[in-house]
Parts: structure tokens; sequence; C-alpha cells
């Protein structure tokens, strides 16, 4: 049994090489040629049963009944014979002359007719053997109605006893010999067909039993080579259902089992390789979500510093604008003072000393003017460093963000939502930048109004100390001195419309504080929601990296 259980699992790996369709129909290829044999060897029995059948069908059975109406013909005939040389009466001795007659012919047709099944020598040796001993008979007949036709009817019976008596003697032995013969023939050819009956029978019992082993052995084996790599997938199949994936697939045979084995191998890897690369991703989407985290956290302490800032420029800005204030309100006392410099000019020499007074005043006005002036200039070139300050503060922001962008890109689809909130913190830190760099060309406009108003008050000083000079000097001067003091009062009103214009530019420049100062918050608010962001992030991976260990890889 172990042999050929070897033998059959050999088998059962060899038939793994076929398709299963061709292997079904190798299978049931050869249960049909074992059904075709034993068909084919039943159809040759059948044939030799029925040509045994049709021997006694068409020779020996019409044989017997042509010999047994020739014997029962022969004894009429016998019969008639007796009555011929037993009566004298005509009529009587006529009747049996015909039915003689009749029976005679009667007698040929069976002859023929038996002839006719005749197919074997030792049979027509049988029967010319009868036939001739009939003639000889059917003679002896002839004489006795001619002996009997005579009114010899002594010599017709001492013909009888004498010859016809042997002759009849030898033809009932020649047709019973006849008859037997066809009755032993008969009896052989049912013997030959009970004979190849019982071969058919026996013969096909043991194919048809050889045919079940067969069928049942192939059938095992066709079982086999199905169940057991179908079994063998699903436990497959279980085992990377449960996680493992650790365990390599034993493919054999090139069926559509071992395809299905081989491709849920291939599903292994790709799913082994898979699960390594999302771990790989896990981790490296928490250490990219812990980074950036930790530069939300920096962006956010630079926005709050870069709030700072801008307070401190705010603040600034707004004393700026009050210096303006002060610059432009001491123009327009210059202005006031040259005015009145130049009424006191014109009233003449006499009120040349009031004139010096004046023009003292408003050498000390234009002196403090300067100094306000200077002061302004100072101020504008702090908010000029803090405005630097605050543009490096909003690059920083930038790269921050720039770099918040590269992180939730490398993050893919789940660092899609901090990925919005890192391109809204860059708009806000460009906007700051573009803010910032609008607030430098008005600090510059500024610096050149001041610079232009320093220069125009360091000229109206000198010329006024000029003025009180020649003023001192002579009084012939007057006429020089009022077209200085002309000159004063224009330059006064330049710097007055000046000063406005700085005062202008000054509640622009605290406007626009006031403007980034909002985006500052609004950037904080965003890096804030960054920071959340990359939190449930860093949360969100860690949740796939338990997953991904629930596999074993």
């Amino acid at each position: 049994m172990g042999v050929l259980y070897v033998a059959c699992l050999s088998r059962e790996l060899s038939v793994r090489n076929l398709k299963i369709a061709h292997r079904t129909l190798l299978c049931f290829g050869v249960i049909a040629a074992l059904l075709m044999a034993l068909g084919t060897f039943n159809l040759l029995q059948l044939s030799d049963i029925r040509k045994a059948g049709t021997e006694i069908e068409n020779s020996w059975l019409p044989g017997l009944a042509s010999a047994d109406k020739i014997a029962i013909n022969v004894g009429t005939i016998r019969l008639e014979t007796l009555r011929l040389i037993t009566t004298n009466d005509p009529a009587i001795q006529r009747t049996s002359n015909a039915l003689v007659e009749k029976l005679d012919a009667q007698v040929q047709a069976e002859l023929v007719a038996y002839e006719k099944t005749i197919f074997l020598e030792e049979d027509r040796q049988v029967f010319n053997d009868a036939h001739a001993r009939y003639r000889d008979y059917m003679t002896g007949v002839a004489t006795i109605q001619r002996l009997v036709a005579q009114q010899q009817t002594e010599q017709a019976a001492q013909f009888v006893v004498n010859t016809q008596i042997a002759a009849g003697r030898n033809l009932a032995d020649s047709l019973l010999k006849m008859q037997q013969y066809n009755i032993d023939e008969a009896a052989k050819s049912g013997a030959v067909a009970s004979s190849l009956y019982e071969h058919v029978r026996w013969v096909s019992v043991l194919v048809i039993l050889v045919a079940l082993v067969i069928t049942a052995v192939l059938a095992w084996i066709m079982t086999g080579s199905i169940v057991n790599p179908i079994r063998q997938a699903v436990e497959v199949a279980k085992r990377i259902a449960g996680g493992d994936l650790s365990r390599a697939i034993s493919v054999k045979g090139q069926d559509e089992a071992a395809e299905l084995l081989v491709a849920l191998s291939t599903m292994q890897d790709n799913l082994r390789s898979t699960i390594g690369q999302i771990n790989d991703s896990a981790h490296q989407l928490s250490s990219a979500a812990e980074e950036m985290n930790a530069v939300m956290d920096e962006s956010t302490r630079g926005l709050q510093r870069q709030n700072d800032e801008i307070e401190q420029a705010a603040t600034a800005v707004n004393e700026m604008t009050a210096a303006v204030e002060d610059v432009a309100t001491n123009a327009v006392s210059t202005s006031q003072a040259s005015l009145a410099a130049s009424q006191s000019a014109a009233q003449g020499q006499s009120q040349l000393s009031e004139a010096i007074s004046s023009i003292q005043a408003l050498t000390s006005d234009v002196l403090g003017a300067s100094q306000q002036a200077e002061a302004l200039a100072t101020q504008t070139q702090n908010i000029s460093k803090v405005l630097d300050v605050i543009r490096a503060v909003a690059e920083q922001t930038n790269l921050l963000a720039l770099n918040a962008a590269i992180e939730a890109a490398r993050a893919g689809d789940a660092g899609r939502g901090f990925a919005v909130v890192a391109d809204e913190v860059r708009a806000l830190a460009h906007r700051t930048g573009e803010s910032t760099r609008e607030i430098e060309s008005m600090i510059d406009s500024i610096q050149q109004g001041t610079g232009q108003t320093v220069d125009a008050l360091q000229t109206s000083a000198e010329r006024a100390r000029s003025t009180l000079d020649k003023a001192n000097a002579a009084g012939q001067a007057l006429s020089v001195i009022t077209e200085s003091v002309a000159g004063i009062n224009d330059r006064n009103l330049l710097i007055a419309s000046a000063s406005e214009q700085q005062a202008q530019v000054a509640r622009e420049v605290d406007r626009n504080l006031v403007s980034i100062r909002d985006l500052s918050v609004q950037t904080a608010t965003g890096a804030q929601q960054t920071s959340a962001a990359t939190q449930e992030v860093s949360r969100l991976a860690t949740d796939l990296s338990s997953l991904v260990k629930r596999f074993i890889v």
C-alpha cells in the first residue's frame, strides 16, 4: 500500500504539470477508452453470438423442420402405399395415389428447402444419403402403384415384404439421422452461444472491475491534484488574512492551482513590500511631524518677536508723528515770526533793535527746528532698524513656512491640511515683507524730506545769523534783511508743507504697521493651527505604525 501511495503521489505531482482541462480530458479519455474497448469487445462477442443464433435460426431449425415434415410425409406415403395393397376399392386407390403424388411433391419441396440451409459438408452428405434413399423408396412406391393398377396385389404385397420394407427402414434411418444431425448442430450452436455469453459476461465483469479501479484511481489522483493545492491556497489565504507574511509559499506544478499559489505568493510579496514601505513612511511622517512641530513653534516665537517689534515700530512712528507735528507747529511759528520781522523791517531803522531781537528769536527757533528735524531723522533711522528686524523676521518666517511646506509634501495626503496652513503662513510672511518694503519706501521719503528740512533749517539758521550780523553792523542792510526774512518766510512755508506731508506719511506708516500687526496675529493663529495639525499627523503616524505592527513580515 505504501508503494501504491508513493506511486499515486508521484503521479499526482506529474499530472500537476497539466492544466485542469487537459487533466480532465485525459481522465475522461482513459475512461472513454476503457468503455470503448469494453463496447468493442462486447460487440465482437455479440457478433459471434448472433452468428451462432443465425446458424440456428437460418440453418438448423429450418433444416430440422424440413426433416420433420419430410419424415411425416414419408410416413404418410408409407401408410397410403399399404392402403393401396390392402384395399380393392378403386376410389380409395385413386385417392391414395393422388395423396402419394401430393405428398411426394411436398417432400420434394422440403428437400429443396432443406438443401438451401446446408453449409457444412457433413450435412450435405447426410442430405444426399437421405435424398438417394428417398428416390429409391419412391421408385418402389411407383412399382407398387403400377402393380396395384395391374391388379397384381399379391405381387405388390410380395414386393413390399421383400424390398419396400427394407427401403422404408433405410429411408427412416436416413431421415432420423438428418433430424438428429440438425438437433445436434443446433445444440452445438446453442452451446457456443452460451459459451460466448459466459465469456462475454466474465470478461465484461472483469473489464468493468478494472475500469472501476482505474476510475477510482484516476478520481483519487484527479481529486487530490485539485483539492490539495486548493486546500494549500486556502491555508495560505487564511495565513495572509491573519497578518502572517513571513512564511514562503511552496508552488509545485503548472496548473491553475499552481498559478493561484503563484498569484498568492506575488500578493504576499507585494503586501510585505507595501507594509514595509508604509512602516518606513509612518516613521518618516512621525519624524517630519515632530520636526514641523518644532519649526512651527519656532515660527510662532518668531511671529511673537515680530509682533513685539511691530508694536515698537508703531510706538516710534507715533512719536515721530508727534515730532513732525511739533516741527510743523514750529515752522508755522517761524513763518509768523518771519512775517513779523518783515513788518518790523518795513517800519524802519527805528525798529531795528526789535528786528534784531526777532531775528535772534528766529535763529533760536530755526536752530530748534533743525535740532528737531535731526531728531526726526534719527528716529526714522531707528524705524529703519526696526523694519530691518521685521524684514529679517518675515524672511525667517518665510523660510520656516517653506520648510513646513516641504515636510508637508513629504507627508503626502496626510500632510495636505497643514500644507495649506504653511502656504498661508508663507503668504502672510510675503505680505509682511511687502508691507515692510512699503514702509521702508515711506521712511526713505521721510528721511529725504527730513534731510531737506534740516538743510533748509541750517540754511535758515545761517541766513539768520548773517542777518543778525548785518543788522548789528549797519542799518543800511535792512533791505537785505527784509529780503532774507521774506526768503525765510518762504522756506518756513516749505518746512510747514514738508512737515505736514511727513505727518501724513507717518500716519500712513502707522496704519501699515497696524495692518502688519494684524497680519502677524493671523500668522500666529495659522502657526498654532499648523502646530495642531502637525500633532494630529503625528498621532495618525503613531496609529499607522500600530496597524502595521499587526502584520508579521
